[in-house]
């Protein structure tokens, strides 16, 4: 019987004792609360391995819909193997491999759907399969190898390098600041802040993506190195801004002298404005709010150190010059450390399993196979009959002796308006044009400008008024670049600056900032015109995002020429 009135909860638990589940329990068995108040388990299931079905029997999906559908079965294991790229070695990545093939070879069975993806990767493109000789396809796609100690290069860092890396002709003058008890090259500083933030971003991307999939638990395999949670650094920041009077980048494209405006094309601005941003931000706070999200969204983290046992953190290729000869070890020490922390604290407070510490892989890996071999489902209708959107703690116990209960954490409770949808899909409302709009905003969780389609979004809708509008990030400062973006993802710290060209002269023009439920937010959105000699007038809208938190807006434009009013919307996101 369907409730309307009250939320079902879905809860994966894993009863564990000596590491391994423990089979044969009943409902009697677990105690469930919500905030703390007992839940009656209403829904009961213990979901074994199945049965070893050939290879050959196995069916992967054939369409994109297909695959989200099998992933969304919450009796169906799933399982996404992530490889950290940035963060780890090229020793590291040739050694993970097999013992990877082998754990998912495995552990993976015929009701089992899985994944591979790299951080270099968009989380949009992942499709999950079931048949198991498919492994080695996806790691020949996904699998590179590490850029920890390389010298390759993306090209954002390549960007960041050539801003930073001090050139003369032919003859390279490396700027050094100081990181801990060493004197090392800016730029390698500034790229090494660069990756942590962009695996901390993907990552909240990849959580993001997969609670918007399933229900059920998803298992990250983690193979990472680690990495650190950086603090602002005011030395670093003022090391930075002492390069702002240089020369600005500038290229050829055919026959034209053109100045280059994104990081990657190392234009001196971009390149300022994305290096004081990396040395203000607070990674402790981000990474702890990775870790809320991932138990809200029924994520486990299991964490996997390829490279294994290491006895320095540095990279004995790099130049650098000694500051304090006695702190040197201690410093390698503490570093290691905290890379090894970072990846056992994300495990253990995501209910997941490290394999951080040990040369022996595929030893590391064997508890990890004991807690996901088998689990049960337990299912009710939470005693908060609120619909506010707001989330609410899970907490899974069993008075059997030496039981200890992993289990989803936490949900967020639907809104009224989520319920009407659910209990009257027929008679729900249609979608305004604002949703539609917004909807484009459903698999973007960062500002990742290589891998999104802007056409989705940047729609000339507005004709024959306006034409398709070209979308642009800057500093609050109305003095600042402003550098074009593709992915509609910002910061809080950013200016949102679009462009419309205009087909017809104006007879008004106004523009506000809109929330997800289509009411007007305090950020003012700015509306002026930049004429041109030689091309049509612009329409400029300047929203300043500091008054903004996280979570999808966007800009309501509306115009009116010759009698006829337009109305476009331009969806954004705010991220943390």
């Amino acid at each position: 019987m369907f409730r309307s009135d009250s939320h079902f909860v879905l809860v994966d638990a894993y009863p564990l004792r000596d590491g391994k589940v423990v089979e044969g329990l009943t409902a009697g068995d677990f105690v469930v609360r919500e905030d703390d108040v007992p839940q009656e388990v209403e829904l009961f299931e213990f979901v074994g391995v199945g049965s070893n079905e050939p290879e050959s029997a196995r069916r992967d999906p054939n369409t994109l819909a297909e695959s989200r559908a099998a992933a969304a079965d919450p009796r169906a294991r799933a399982f996404v193997t992530y490889f950290d790229i940035p963060h780890v070695s090229t020793a590291g990545a040739h050694r993970a491999r097999l013992p990877l093939v082998q754990l998912l070879t495995d552990i993976v069975t015929p009701n089992d759907v899985f994944s591979v993806i790299s951080s270099e990767y968009d989380v949009a493109s992942m499709t999950f399969q079931r048949r198991v000789t498919s492994i080695d396809d996806q790691l020949r796609r996904y699998w590179a190898r590490g850029l920890r100690d390389s010298f390759m290069k993306t090209a954002d860092e390549d960007g960041l390098f050539s801003c930073f890396d001090d050139t003369d002709g032919m003859v390279v003058k490396q700027r050094f600041v100081a990181d801990g008890a060493l004197m090392r090259p800016l730029a390698t500083v500034i790229i090494e802040r660069h990756r942590a933030d962009r695996i901390l971003t993907h990552l909240e991307d990849l959580v993001w993506y997969l609670g918007s999939l399933r229900e059920g638990r998803t298992s990250v395999f983690l193979f990472s190195e680690g990495w650190r949670r950086y603090t602002r650094d005011t030395v670093l920041k003022a090391e930075i801004a002492a390069t702002q009077w240089e020369l600005p980048s500038g290229g050829v494209r055919g026959s034209e002298i053109v100045m280059f405006n994104m990081v990657a094309q190392g234009q001196r601005q971009a390149c300022m404005q994305e290096a004081t941003r990396l040395a203000d931000l607070d990674m402790v706070t981000r990474y702890q709010q990775l870790i809320r999200l991932a138990n809200s969204m029924n994520v486990s983290f299991y964490t996997v150190n390829p490279l294994g046992l290491a006895a320095i953190d540095r990279n004995i290729g790099e130049k650098n010059y000694v500051i304090d000869p006695t702190q040197i070890v201690a410093e390698d020490f503490d570093r290691l450390n905290e890379r090894r922390d970072v990846l056992e604290e994300i495990a253990v407070k995501t209910d997941g399993a490290a394999a951080v510490s040990t040369n022996d892989m595929r030893q590391a890996l064997r508890p990890i196979m004991d807690q996901l071999r088998t689990f049960y489902l337990l299912g009710y209708y939470s005693t908060n009959t609120r619909f506010d959107g707001q989330i609410r703690t899970i907490s899974v116990s069993s008075p059997q002796p030496g039981v200890q209960v992993k289990a989803r954490r936490s949900y967020r409770a639907p809104t009224e308006e989520e319920r009407a949808l659910r209990a009257n899909p027929v008679s729900a409302p249609a979608l305004t044009e604002l949703d539609r709009a917004l909807d484009v905003l459903a698999g973007i969780r960062s500002a990742d400008d290589r891998s999104f389609n802007a056409a989705r979004y940047l729609k000339a809708d507005a004709a024959p008024i306006l034409g398709a509008p070209a979308v642009f990030r800057a500093t609050p400062s109305p003095r600042s670049p402003i550098v074009a973006v593709t992915a509609p993802a910002f910061r809080r710290t950013e200016r949102l600056h679009i462009e419309w060209p205009l087909m017809q002269e104006l007879e008004s023009r106004t523009a506000r900032v809109l929330g997800r439920d289509g009411k007007p937010l305090a950020a003012q959105a700015v509306v002026s015109e930049r004429a041109a000699d030689s091309a049509p007038t612009v329409l400029v809208v300047d929203v300043v995002l500091a008054a903004l938190a996280p979570g999808d807006y966007a800009v309501e434009l509306v115009v009116t020429s010759r009698g006829e009013t337009r109305r476009t919307y331009l969806p954004f996101k705010v991220v943390p």
